[in-house]
């Protein structure tokens, strides 16, 4: 009986032992199936560096697509290396070698597997991870990081409305389908342009305009001219007189004088 024991034991540690050894590093080993909360989210063009344990000379690693089951249908796959001795493979994030029927719509969760080379079952897997697009082609394609099997989901709406040279409103909506991108006119505008020979004036209005300006002008230059000359008159008057001015008074004055005293002499002589 304690030989059988250890017989057993002989024959079941190195299998328990070979089976801890085949794991994955990067991305870590499997969780909860169906449990996709803590996927890794993986985008397309990046490189990543798959890394794994294993105690098989040679491996091929498998990238399946996790579906729901569709009756005898085959979730699609796509082999990354084929008899590798290697335990690590920097892989192009994408969907190179997968069939045509791979419709990446319909699911973006994916996952990992370890098989012996030479063999078609194993139960080597990675956590599932996601798929995602760039950010600059998701924001105006779909939201593609979800899909019909998981029980969580996003729906984001944002709109927004601009004044552009066409005064166009646009609403994006980005749901779990294509985006619904809708652009309506808005109200033309109330301003009118009005032609350029409705601005001009007729040539009489116009000439009329210079003429009046002209005469305006020439008022003002005779009025500004009567001003000159009657402050210098009024300053001219207002002149403190010099001494020789009253000297030549006094003597107007005495001629004057004398003249009446010679004529009134002269009327009295006669009578």
């Amino acid at each position: 009986m304690r030989l059988l024991t250890l017989l057993l034991l002989g024959i079941l540690y190195p299998a328990a032992l070979a089976r801890s050894e085949n794991r994955f590093r990067r991305p870590p080993g499997p969780g909860p199936t169906g449990d996709y909360r803590d996927n890794p989210v993986y985008t397309l063009g990046d490189e990543i560096d798959l890394q794994w344990e294993t105690s098989f000379k040679a491996v091929d690693v498998v990238l399946w697509q996790q579906q729901q089951p569709r009756g005898n249908t085959k979730s699609p796959f796509s082999k990354l290396a084929v008899n590798s001795k290697a335990k690590s493979l920097v892989w192009t994030v994408g969907y190179a070698g997968f069939p045509s029927s791979h419709d990446p719509e319909l699911s973006p969760v994916y996952f990992v597997q370890l098989f012996k080379t030479g063999e078609t079952t194993g139960n080597v897997t990675s956590h599932y991870f996601n798929i995602t697009k760039p950010a600059s082609t998701t924001s105006s394609s779909s939201s593609s990081s979800l899909s019909p099997f998981v029980s969580r989901t996003l729906s984001l709406q944002t709109s927004s409305t601009t004044s552009t040279p066409a005064n166009t409103t646009t609403t994006a909506t980005l749901a779990l389908g294509p985006a619904i991108i809708t652009t309506s006119p808005s109200s033309p505008s109330a301003t009118t342009t009005t032609p350029a020979s409705e601005d001009r004036l007729p040539r009489g209005t116009v000439a009329g305009i210079a003429v009046g300006a002209t005469l305006g002008a020439l008022s003002v230059l005779v009025l500004a001219a009567w001003v000159v000359v009657r402050r210098r008159a009024l300053r001219r008057k207002m002149a403190v007189h010099t001494q020789s001015d009253i000297v030549q008074y006094a003597a107007r004055q005495l001629r004057e004088k004398d003249g009446v005293v010679t004529a009134d002499t002269e009327i009295r002589e006669r009578f």
